[in-house]
C-alpha cells in the first residue's frame, strides 16, 4: 500500500523539556504518539527530576509502542534554558518543534506543519494558534495569529509584546543556533529573549487554525512570577534596545508596566483603558 505521506518530506525533531513532570507529561506525550504524521523523532530533555518522570516517560513510550525514534537525555538541574539547549543541540532533524511537558496538541498538528513546510520552501518558522485551558475549566481561543501584523517588521511588533507561545512554535535548527540558543540567565522570559534575538532572521508564516492547547497551572499565575516577568521583560528589551528607536523601546517598556499593574493590583481590566494604554504607547512611538 503507498505511504499517504511519501511526498512529505521534513524532518521534525520533537523537542519536550521536562522537570518533576510525572503528573502530566504523560497527556502530552500521548498527543506526540497519536499524531496522523509522526514526528521524525522525539527527544525528551529531562532538568534532573528528583520524581519518576523519566521513568514514567520510558515505560510509557515503550508500551504506547511508539512509532517514531525516542531519546531521553538525562541532564543535571539546570533550569529550562539548559534543558531546552541541550534537546536541540541533539535533535538530528532540520526542523524543531517544541512541546513543554504540561501542553497538548491536536492530531493534525505535525501534518499541517510539515505541509506549510513543503509548500514554502522560503519559510523558517511557523506559528499556529492555540486554546487556552484554565483551572477551572474555562477555555479561551489563544489567537496569536491576529496579534502579527505583515505590514510591520517583526522586531517592532515583539518589543510591544511578546507574540509567541513556544509550544506552538517550529523552526529550523539552524535559525535557532545561529540565534545563540537560550539564554540561561532568564529563569523565565528565556523564550522571548531568543526570538527577539532571532526576529531579523524570521521568516514567518502563521497557521490560524487551532493546533494545540495552552494549559494553565497554579505555577504560571503566582504575583512573583509576574514581577519576575515584568523585571526580565524589561531587562530583554533594555539588552536589545539598539535593535529599534528610542521610541519604540520606551513604549516596549511603558506597556507591560501598566499591564503589570492592573494585574498585581487585581484591577478589572476594561476594554477602554486597554485603548488608553495603547494610545499612549502610540504616542509615545511617534515622538
Amino acid at each position: 500500500m503507498p505511504d499517504p505521506y511519501a511526498n512529505i518530506l521534513p524532518s521534525i525533531s520533537v523537542v519536550c523539556p521536562t522537570y518533576n513532570s510525572a503528573g502530566f507529561v504523560l497527556d502530552t506525550l500521548a498527543t506526540i504518539v497519536a499524531q496522523s504524521l509522526p514526528p521524525a523523532e522525539l527527544v525528551v530533555s529531562d532538568d534532573g527530576s528528583t520524581d519518576d518522570t523519566v521513568a514514567q516517560i520510558d515505560k510509557f513510550l515503550i508500551d504506547s509502542k511508539a512509532n517514531f525514534p525516542y531519546r531521553i537525555l538525562r541532564n543535571p538541574h539546570r533550569g529550562v534554558s539548559a534543558t531546552r539547549n541541550a534537546g536541540i543541540l541533539a535533535a538530528a532533524g532540520e526542523w524543531v518543534a517544541f512541546l513543554d511537558s504540561d501542553d497538548l496538541w491536536l492530531p493534525s498538528k505535525l501534518l499541517n506543519v510539515s505541509e506549510v513546510i513543503q509548500k514554502y520552501p522560503e519559510v523558517n518558522f511557523i506559528y499556529h494558534n492555540q486554546e487556552r485551558r484554565f483551572l477551572d475549566g474555562r477555555t479561551s481561543l489563544f489567537d496569536h495569529a491576529s496579534k502579527y501584523k505583515p505590514n510591520i517588521p517583526l522586531i517592532n511588533q515583539l518589543f510591544k509584546m511578546n507574540i509567541f507561545a513556544t509550544s506552538a512554535i517550529t523552526c529550523k535548527k539552524e535559525l535557532l543556533i545561529n540565534g545563540g540558543l537560550f539564554n540561561s540567565k532568564y529563569i523565565c522570559s528565556e523564550d522571548y529573549d531568543l526570538w527577539i534575538r532571532m526576529a531579523p532572521n524570521i521568516q514567518l508564516y502563521i497557521i490560524k487554525e487551532v493546533l494545540g492547547y495552552y494549559i494553565t497551572r497554579k505555577e504560571n499565575l503566582t504575583k512573583s512570577n509576574l514581577e519576575l516577568t515584568l523585571i526580565n521583560d524589561i531587562r530583554i528589551k533594555t539588552s536589545h534596545k539598539d535593535m529599534v528607536s528610542s521610541s519604540l523601546y520606551f513604549c516596549g517598556i511603558l506597556v507591560p508596566i501598566a499591564h503589570y499593574l492592573f494585574d498585581k493590583l487585581e484591577i478589572r481590566r476594561f476594554p477602554q483603558i486597554d485603548r488608553l494604554i495603547k494610545k499612549a504607547a502610540d504616542l509615545l512611538r511617534r515622538l
